[in-house]
Order: structure tokens, then sequence, then C-alpha cells
């Protein structure tokens, strides 16, 4: 990988973080779509890089998920490697890449990032990389890839298990660190979807009565209607009405459905 090391300095030696992105690799052609994306693939910039532009902060975390970007941030304090880094990063289509040269600084203003694939170069030093990746798996939105210089053993069973998704040599093939990365990205949006889908569960159990809920627990318990009909001392007739009721509010129509909704949200 080629890098001007002058150009380096100029974009990497700047008031951190850099947010960075190739903007002919962010296409959108709806006449609404923001006017940061709005690029065409033949468009010539005047410089192959361009800052990540403020108003893309102005677009609600939603609204950039609907564009289908996918966000590579890059730690590292080396200013050659991380431009390396960058450049065979910002190959991947649709990629907002943010380079960062403290983890530290990374890591203070994370909760306010999008969640993303991490590549930390490791620096040697004993605990350091896996605490960041602890406080990050802690977080819940990113997935870490480490890279170190001189791999040891040691450091990578320790960031292993911290919960990185893999530790590589420095001088592997790019082709399976992009691979790498495309996995840790893919593990965001499961991660992303679990929680959502946790989000729409609870959502709507908050919708039920008292009685609806306490239904719904003895259904997911295995009882019969007649069953909890006993335990709450009403009769078989109501907890059906109940059941009806609270099946009607999640919008389900058989009792695996309503199940399922119960287990996603944690009861039972």
């Amino acid at each position: 990988m080629s890098f001007d090391t002058k150009k380096g300095d100029e974009l990497f030696g700047r008031q951190k973080p850099i947010g960075i992105f190739e903007s002919h690799h962010l296409t959108d052609d709806r006449p609404n779509a923001p006017a940061i994306l709005r690029h065409s693939l033949n468009e010539r910039l005047s410089a192959p890089l361009a800052l990540w532009s403020p108003e893309a902060d102005r677009l609600s975390s939603a609204d950039r998920a609907s564009l289908g970007l996918s966000y590579i941030y890059i730690l590292d304090g080396n200013v050659q490697t991380r431009g390396a880094l960058h450049a065979l990063m910002c190959n991947r289509y649709n990629t907002v890449v943010m380079a960062y040269g403290c983890a530290d600084e990374f890591l203070a203003q994370c909760s306010e990032l999008d969640p993303g694939c991490v590549v930390i170069r490791d620096e040697g030093a004993p605990g350091g990389t896996a605490s960041r990746i602890r406080a990050l798996k802690r977080d819940g939105r990113f997935r870490c890839v480490v890279l170190a210089n001189h791999p040891e053993i040691s450091i990578a069973i320790e960031v292993m298990k911290a919960g990185a998704i893999d530790y590589i040599a420095q001088a592997d093939d790019p082709v399976q660190l992009m691979m790498t990365v495309d996995e840790a990205l893919g593990k965001v949006r499961q991660g992303l979807a679990a929680t959502a889908a946790l989000d729409r569960a609870r959502s709507q159990l908050a919708r039920l009565s008292t009685r609806e809920r306490e239904v719904l627990i003895g259904l997911v318990e295995g009882k019969s209607n007649k069953m909890i009909a006993i335990a709450l001392d009403i009769s078989p007739r109501t907890v059906e009405i109940y059941r009806a009721h609270l099946m009607e509010k999640l919008g389900t129509h058989t009792l695996s459905e309503t199940l399922r909704i119960a287990f996603l949200a944690g009861i039972g």
C-alpha cells in the first residue's frame, strides 16, 4: 500500500479525531439524499481524501443507517501506518473510515459514534489493548480487530479472551485483513438487529395491562387457561378474554408467536 507521508502528516497531524472518507465511495442518487452523499462515482475530486463534513453529523443515526453505511474506526498512534490503513479501508464500498491517533480519545467519544468495526494497533503494553476491547465490548456496539507489529502469543490470548474478533500480524495479507473486518461488521449488524428486536419486544409488552401480563406469564410457564384461572382467582372465560386482548396488542395470531415475543423480552 503506497501512502504519501507528507499528505499523511497534513491529514492526521491535525486536531484528532479526524473523520475522513473517499466521497466517491458514498453514493446516493435520490433527489432528497443529503448533499454530502450525492456524489457520482465518476466525479473527480480535487484531492483523493475529503474531510468528514459536519453536515454528516447532522444526520440522525437512523438516517445514516438507512443509507446502508458501514463504519470503521482506526486506532493507531503511527501516522504512516494509520494512513496506509485508511487508504486500504477506503476501498470498501459505502464505508465511512475515521482515524484516531489516540485510542483513549476514541473511547471517550465512542458513545456518540455510530456502531462499527474498530481496528486497533497493539502497542505491546501488557493489558492496554485488552482493557480497551473490554470497554468496547461493554458498550455492545463495536467489534474489534487487533493488528500487531510484533505478534506475541500471550497478548493474542489476552485480546481474544477480551473479545477481539481476530489478532493479526501486520505483515499479513491485506485481503485477509479486509475479510476479517467484513466479519466484524457482519457481527455488528447482527448485534444491532438483535438489539432492535429486543427493543420492539419490550415496547410491545409495555402495552399490556397488569392482568394481561400475568396471563402471559402463565402461558410462558406452560399453564392451561384453567390453571391460569385458578392461580389468578378468575374464571377460565375471563382468561380467554385477557389472552385474546394481549395477543391483539402484541399483533400475534398464534401462541408460538406470542411466546416468541415474551421470550425475546426476557419473560420466562
